[in-house]
């Protein structure tokens, strides 16, 4: 009977909050098919209650000096849209009305209690319109907006933040992000999609890689990192923790985008096939390019947060309550960042060397392990020392500039009427061709690099009157260094300048380098590129990078938590995981992060095991007492205990 009657009360209250939202100016018309959905008034509301988007639409109606706006898309359509404004909604009307937070699968429930929850929220909205807001006068009257159906009072935001803080700025800085955050999500949804594609479409020898490179981890974080975003810019800007929030989920950002970019850059041949097969199947709509740039757009991504936290620290004052939360919060997403960064360099290095070792058998005098990290390449025509053009393929490294040129013949064909020069296309799943080692020239020894425009061939007018080019308008790069003159053809300004731009910083780096260390050594980054330690979980053998700890103390001016440090000392550790016993290889000094990184790739490569999280690690103190290592522990006091140490895996 108490049912029944509970019932009967919902099914009253939404024929009463339907028969106001139907009178309601604006409102009625631009959500009258949910509000007409149904004869019974309880199915109407409960639909308008699951587009989420007509509920923010009326908090906003809500007099704007005394209430916050929800910021929402009122005209996205998909589910990820849909599941934020119910958030957002919920969190609004809990916050400034007093009323009960409830989520969408509360009021899909069939027990009602969530579709009352909402109803609620609704109704106290209505009454806190003015008259004019309605099309017919037997509205109730509205009560004072600053006081709550619930008896609370709805304070408008504090003034004392404009006091330390130039409050237009930092909305306009918020926006700005969450807008970049929700393009985010759309691009990360098609990439979700193509995933799938894989997954239904692609054969089983790539099941496993589409697993690990795309796991259904990444894409759930990422919404619910969006979410989160979204709630914490609904509050009062000087109660919005930005600073909290990005060191709360730093660890996530890490070890998921890691995952992601390395993995990505070791099945980058398997996925570039698959997306010949998907096009040819026109199960993907999306283009090869597209798709690699969408692949490339969670690494962009992690940069537009290090913007935002400059630009909001910009934005704010030192007497701000929470100043120094948003100077840490700051430094550890750079910290973060750079992690990334760093291994995804270190690993698309590696794919690179290992590749062209693959392809060069004579290196001359080049040592390639010690070229330092990659940057880019590309091909072109190439003259060096005003011998004949050649097209090469031209690697730019940290420390070297490294030119190569098959050894196929090159064919010809018309272009315009003449005869153009090509090199060879290489088939992907061909064995690729091999290479000759042209020369190379040290980034510290490049004296200039100059950029032109030239109108009549330049230094490749021979080439022009040869038909070997079809045009005389070309932008020429000279590069000169201490023993050789090259001149790079480039056909678009754009790419021209990118080099330009891109050898200069090589050769400043590298200078710098060499100056902070006082003569010229070799980087030992390369040298031991084959024992990194890149997260790449899941993939063949032949692709894995062997665990080791990665010494970079002479590479990179990158400094960061991530970042390996010197060896001083190396000791055995045994891991203790219950019924069996492992041990690994630790350099003294150790941070946690590399210490984790250790650990977890032993457990993946001796057990299989493919977790996401690092594990729970302790160990013994002097006094025999368990104690779980943590972030804040010296690791050197507790290697120094006395060997053989012993850490305790769960």
């Amino acid at each position: 009977m108490t049912s029944m009657t509970s019932t009967d009360n919902l099914r009253a209250s939404c024929a009463a909050l339907r028969s106001n939202l139907l009178s309601l100016k604006n409102f009625a018309s631009r959500y009258l098919y949910e509000l007409l959905d149904a004869d019974d008034p309880k199915l109407s509301i409960q639909t308008l209650c699951r587009s989420a988007l007509p509920l923010c639409y009326l908090f906003n109606l809500l007099p704007e000096q005394f209430f916050p706006k929800i910021d929402v898309d009122l005209e996205a359509t998909d589910e990820h849209s849909r599941s934020i404004a119910i958030a957002l909604f919920a969190m609004n009307a809990k916050r400034v009305l007093g009323c009960q937070y409830f989520t969408l699968g509360e009021i899909l429930h069939e027990d009602t209690e969530g579709l009352q929850k909402a109803v609620n929220a609704l109704s106290a909205i209505i009454h806190l319109l003015p008259d004019s807001e309605f099309d017919r006068g037997t509205t109730p009257s509205p009560s004072n907006p600053a006081i709550s159906v619930s008896g609370s009072t709805a304070h408008p935001a504090s003034s004392d933040f404009t006091d330390t803080l130039n409050e237009t700025i930092w909305k306009n800085r918020v926006r700005t992000m969450l807008n970049s955050e929700r393009r985010y999500v759309k691009a990360v949804e098609v990439i979700e999609r193509y995933s799938v594609a894989l997954r239904e479409h692609g054969p089983e020898s790539i099941q496993e890689t589409v697993a690990h490179v795309f796991p259904k981890k990444f894409f759930t974080f990422i919404r619910k990192f969006c979410i989160q975003l979204e709630c914490t810019a609904q509050l009062p800007p000087q109660n919005q923790r930005w600073g909290r929030l990005f060191a709360d989920t730093a660890m996530d950002i890490q070890i998921l985008y890691k995952i992601y970019c390395v993995n990505r850059i070791l099945a980058e041949t398997k996925l570039h096939e698959q997306d010949t097969r998907l096009l040819q199947m026109q199960a993907h709509p999306s283009s090869s390019s597209s798709i690699t740039q969408l692949l490339d757009r969670p690494l962009e991504h992690l940069s537009d947060y290090e913007y935002f936290f400059d630009a909001l620290v910009a934005a704010s004052d030192s007497d701000n309550a929470h100043y120094e939360e948003l100077l840490t919060g700051r430094a550890i997403i750079k910290a973060t960042v750079a992690g990334v960064h760093f291994a995804q360099k270190q690993t698309k290095t590696q794919e690179i060397i290992e590749m062209l070792k693959s392809r060069v058998s004579d290196w001359k005098d080049l040592i390639i392990d010690d070229a330092g990290f990659f940057d880019r390449r590309g091909t072109f025509l190439v003259r060096i020392n005003e011998g004949a053009p050649l097209y090469s393929e031209f690697y730019l490294f940290e420390k070297e500039l490294v030119f190569f040129h098959d050894r196929l013949t090159t064919t010809t064909s018309r272009v315009g009427g003449r005869r153009k020069t090509v090199s060879s296309t290489i088939n992907p799943s061909a064995k690729p061709m091999p290479l000759n080692l042209t020369c190379h020239v040290p980034a510290t020894q490049v004296e200039s690099i100059t950029l032109s425009f030239q109108s009549n061939g330049g230094s490749f007018s021979r080439a022009y009157s040869e038909d070997i080019i079809s045009s005389p308008s070309i932008y020429e790069l000279a590069i000169s260094s201490r023993s050789d003159t090259l001149a790079v053809m480039f056909q678009g300004q754009d790419r021209a300048k990118l080099w330009q731009t891109s050898i200069e910083r090589c050769r400043t780096e590298a200078l710098a380098h060499e100056a902070k260390s006082g003569s010229p050594s070799p980087s030992q980054f390369n040298a031991q590129l084959a024992k990194s330690h890149a997260m790449a979980p899941g993939l063949s053998p032949d692709k894995q990078p062997h665990p080791e700890v990665l010494d970079i103390s002479d590479v990179s001016p990158t400094k960061d938590r991530f970042a390996a440090i010197s060896n001083e000392k190396r000791i055995i550790v045994r891991l203790n995981l219950g019924n069996s016993d492992f041990h690994i290889h630790v350099d003294l000094p150790v941070t946690y992060e590399e210490l984790m990184m250790r650990i977890w790739w032993k457990l993946k490569l001796c057990r299989g095991r493919m977790q996401f999280d690092y594990p729970t690690v302790s160990y013994l103190d002097v006094d025999g007492r368990e104690e779980v290592i943590t972030p804040k522990k010296d690791l050197t006091s507790i290697f120094s205990q006395g060997p053989p140490t012993v850490l305790y895996v769960r």
